[in-house]
């Protein structure tokens, strides 16, 4: 701006209002040094804000040198797509689209206020160079629309294709620490193996060496404590690849939920399990797999450890998905510390529900399904997952 006023002044010998100006020139210059020392700073605090009031800006101090300066006359007048192209490659479509009406407006402005007048023999001259500007108006118009759509367009598609990126590494990630996990899972199992073994026989020594029932009765329930821990170890070593599909097939949604219930029941007897099932017509047809139970399991386990014995459970469905909410009366997600994002407790980032959260939102998006948490309005947490139906 400050070279072509210049040259229009010694060039061509045009009259330019130096002083408002300069002052107009000085103000942009200290504005835009401001914000190039913020983003040279080591923390620098731009926010889309900050942004906005910065193309916004721009946008006033444009016209007000073009006023200046000739106005819709002035060949630099296209310099307003500059700051449409930054608000496209940066802000969301919709300010973009507002920042292009404002450019055009301040066009219209322009030409408004520098009427080109003309009398006599000169009128016809005049006219025709007030329909060029008119005409360079509408051009500026159709580019600004262009710049806005396109570029918005392309800038919004790359931030879409980065977001799914950063997904994608994050299931990898997830993916990684789920085969760390099954090896640890399959080497724990092996070693577990061995001293359950030892301790079995052993019972089966005391057994005969003890005489009386109430010992023997003892060593019975010790012997069969002893055969479900070998049973889990069991399942476990199977489960171990975590990948694979085991443990069931297509079953009913209400007959997979109530044999889930079941075996958990019969684990803590001390739980008050209340359900509820609702849907159009019979339930669907759900994967019953092994592992798809034990994260279930574990979300009861979760319920029943912060939100007492209490246990609300609801089973809906339509034709294309399964839902249970398993719903507690605990304190909720305020009860926990929020995490850092990379810690394994995704969804909810909750300290200390554990690895068991994690494995089962892994087990849920495996089968195509979806874990999340939530508040309940009365109080208590939910804890909602969606299942496909198959």
């Amino acid at each position: 701006m400050l070279a072509g006023a210049t040259a229009a002044t010694l060039g061509f010998g045009m009259r330019v209002p130096w002083g408002p100006l300069g002052i107009t020139l000085l103000a942009w210059a200290v504005f835009n040094a401001y914000t190039a020392r913020r983003l040279r700073s080591k923390h620098p605090a731009i926010t889309p804000w900050g942004l906005r009031i910065q193309i916004a800006t721009d946008l006033v101090l444009v016209t007000v040198v073009l006023t200046l300066t000739g106005g819709a006359t002035n060949p630099f007048v296209s310099i307003y797509l500059v700051p449409i192209a930054i608000s496209a490659a940066i802000l969301p479509r919709a300010d973009t689209w507002i920042f292009a009406a404002l450019a055009v407006g301040a066009y219209g402005l322009l030409i408004a206020v520098f009427q080109v007048g003309g009398h006599g023999a000169h009128a016809d001259v005049a006219q025709t160079f007030h329909l060029h500007v008119i005409g360079m108006w509408i051009h500026f118009i159709l580019a600004a629309g262009l710049v806005a759509g396109f570029v918005a367009g392309m800038s919004a598609t790359v931030r879409r294709r980065e977001r799914e990126l950063a997904e994608a590494r994050e299931r990898a990630l997830r993916d990684e620490q789920l085969v760390a996990l099954g090896a640890l899972a399959a080497s724990t199992a092996h070693e577990m193996g061995s001293p359950l073994g030892t301790m079995a026989l052993l019972l089966e020594d005391l057994e005969q060496e003890c005489p009386g029932d109430a010992p023997r009765r003892t060593i019975q329930a010790m012997y069969r404590q002893i055969g479900r821990c070998r049973e889990a170890l069991g399942h476990l070593s199977t489960a171990a690849g975590g990948v694979r599909m085991d443990g069931g097939g297509r079953q009913r949604a209400d007959h997979f939920l109530l044999s889930v219930l079941d075996r958990w029941r019969g684990l803590h007897p001390e739980a008050r399990v209340r359900v509820r099932r609702h849907g159009d017509g019979d339930p669907p047809m759900v994967l019953a797999e092994r592992t798809l139970a034990q994260a279930i399991a574990s979300l009861l386990d979760n319920a029943l450890r912060f939100g007492g014995p209490e246990i609300d459970v609801t089973l809906s469905w339509d034709a294309g998905q399964v839902i249970l909410e398993i719903h507690d009366e605990g304190p909720g997600l305020a009860g926990f510390r929020e995490t850092a994002p990379d810690e394994p407790t995704h969804p909810g980032r909750l300290q200390g529900l554990g690895i068991g959260l994690f494995l089962a939102r892994a087990v849920i998006e495996r089968l195509g399904g979806r874990l999340d948490l939530r508040d309940r309005p009365e109080g208590g947490l939910t804890s909602r997952v969606e299942l496909p139906v198959t």
